[in-house]
């Protein structure tokens, strides 16, 4: 016959056992199921731990010119397309690793609208491949920023922030460009029911 045996354990010990399964217990089930919820890798991985659960990660900047404006799923934020003759993203990047931007203005307030002055190579990733009607003086042009760009989307990844901080990096000097003889939009509230105009 087996015998049944008395096991003592400490106050202390019965805490800490009582709190290991608590935390343990419930973490188990739900994080496969919460994984699927977050999207893309960054949710995937931090499962709102520590990290900023960012939603619109499928948002891959200002879309190409002629295309269609991008709205935010969450705010409703409404990113304009590009304008035709601006140079892409990808191409401001393969300026940048080709040591030929030579300096960066961001237009107030956020940075959204960017101008690059970018050393004329010639050839296909010339001034005037790009915008036939920028000026090229001294061999230097001045090109705005267009399809990738990151603008500041507030649920998003996107953010002229990371451009600033690649210019850090490649000691490229940038500036934040105010206007301060543009007279800024106000809304105008209507009375209860109305929709607030711009």
């Amino acid at each position: 016959l087996p015998t049944r045996m008395k096991v003592r354990i400490s106050r202390a010990d019965a805490i800490r056992a009582a709190i290991t399964a608590a935390c343990t217990i419930p973490l188990s089930v739900p994080l496969a199921a919460r994984a699927d919820l977050n999207q893309g890798a960054l949710g995937a991985t931090c499962v709102g731990f520590g990290c900023n659960d960012y939603r619109g990660q499928d948002f891959n900047g200002m879309p190409a010119p002629g295309g269609e404006d991008y709205v935010s799923e969450n705010t409703l934020q409404v990113v304009r397309p590009a304008e035709r003759g601006s140079m892409p993203y990808s191409e401001f990047l393969q300026a940048l690793k080709d040591k030929r931007v030579l300096g960066v203005d961001f237009i107030a307030p956020n940075g959204d609208e960017a101008y690059a002055l970018v050393k004329d190579s010639g050839g296909t990733k010339s001034c005037s491949a790009i915008n036939p009607d920028a000026p090229v003086v001294d061999g230097v042009c001045r090109l705005r920023m267009g399809e990738g760009w990151p603008v500041e989307v507030s649920n998003s990844w996107s953010s002229p922030s990371w451009v600033v901080r690649i210019l850090d990096n490649e000691q490229v000097p940038h500036a934040l460009v105010i206007d301060l003889k543009k007279k800024p939009q106000r809304a105008v509230y209507p009375k209860a029911g109305g929709v607030a105009k711009l």
